[in-house]
């Protein structure tokens, strides 16, 4: 949240610094305040099985695992900057906090009797910035029709479970990581400064586990998620 903070201060500094440039030509800005809508795409299904002897009794046990992780849908809000370059291009720079539900689902077989354990879910953090190359098309004074592809560094919050088989504290590291995305929208404008705007964005989002362990392990919980934002922009 803090770094959040932070990054909203630099929006409003770019805002200051695109104010006289917009007085020199008209009406080449666009803030975009926004209500977003986040559906993940992708999940995290692991299986293992082996056997030991579980509870020391002196017999082997065959013990089966299915562990199903995904992120789960949620709201979140953003801010957004497009400096028009031109009629047709624009190039845009956004910034969304969303807070999902990461759940757990744990299931397997014991000696082939089947067991579930109740579902787990936990708070994380999903903070994408991004810049694109918007291309406007359709232009005219009451709507503005627009699509771009985009670049992305998205930041993940971290995760702390309580383990469902020994009780303890799992803390969960995610790696940010940079990726990329696309994006259309439409603006459809109310008078010559503000508008009501919606969009869809895709980003091709892999969030990796943290880990101390061999090089070669990559655990990835696979979010890829659609967002729809609602909101309104004003245009100077």
């Amino acid at each position: 949240m803090k770094t959040f903070v932070r990054l909203l201060v630099l929006f409003s500094f770019i805002a200051m610094l695109a104010g006289p440039s917009a007085l020199a030509a008209d009406q080449k800005n666009v803030f975009r305040f926004q209500l977003n809508y986040f559906m993940p795409s992708g999940d995290l299904t692991m299986t293992d099985a082996f056997e030991e002897d579980i509870d020391g009794d002196g017999t082997i046990d065959t013990f089966s695992l299915n562990e199903k992780a995904e992120y789960d849908s949620a709201l979140g809000f953003g801010i957004e900057y497009e400096y028009m370059a031109s009629e047709l291009i624009g190039l845009d720079f956004g910034l969304k906090y969303i807070k999902p539900d990461v759940k757990l689902n744990v299931s397997g077989t014991l000696n082939d009797e089947s067991f579930a354990l109740p579902e787990i879910s936990e708070g994380g953090e999903f903070m994408p910035l991004t810049a694109g190359l918007m291309f406007h098309f359709g232009k005219s004074e009451k709507i503005d029709f627009y699509l771009g592809p985009e670049l992305a560094y998205i930041m993940y919050g971290d995760l702390t479970f309580t383990d469902p088989f020994f009780g303890e504290e799992t803390k969960i590291k995610f790696n940010d990581e940079f990726t990329f995305g696309a994006k259309l929208g439409l603006d459809f404008f109310l008078d010559e400064s503000w508008a009501i705007s919606a969009q869809a964005e895709y980003l091709d989002a892999s969030s990796e586990v943290d880990t101390d362990e061999a090089d070669d392990l990559s655990v990835n919980l696979d979010p890829s998620p659609f967002i729809l934002t609602f909101g309104v922009a004003y245009k100077f």
